[in-house]
């Protein structure tokens, strides 16, 4: 059985697999920065809203 697809079939299949193995990766690095940053987020609000808590409790202490 002779092999339709040569040598430079091969090398531009091998370059388009490699993209796209890169791309998976820019996607993957990309969605946990978008985690990171929501995580962030989130736990500035969560001490904002202790630091509110915290404020009232001592006013209705004192």
């Amino acid at each position: 059985m002779s092999n339709c697809l040569g040598s430079e079939g091969y090398q531009y299949a091998d370059k388009v697999k490699t993209e796209a193995i890169d791309f998976a990766a820019r996607i993957r690095k990309t969605a946990a920065e978008r985690v990171t940053v929501d995580n962030s987020a989130r736990a500035v609000s969560s001490y904002l809203e202790q630091q509110g808590i915290a404020s009232r409790t001592l006013e209705i202490s004192e």
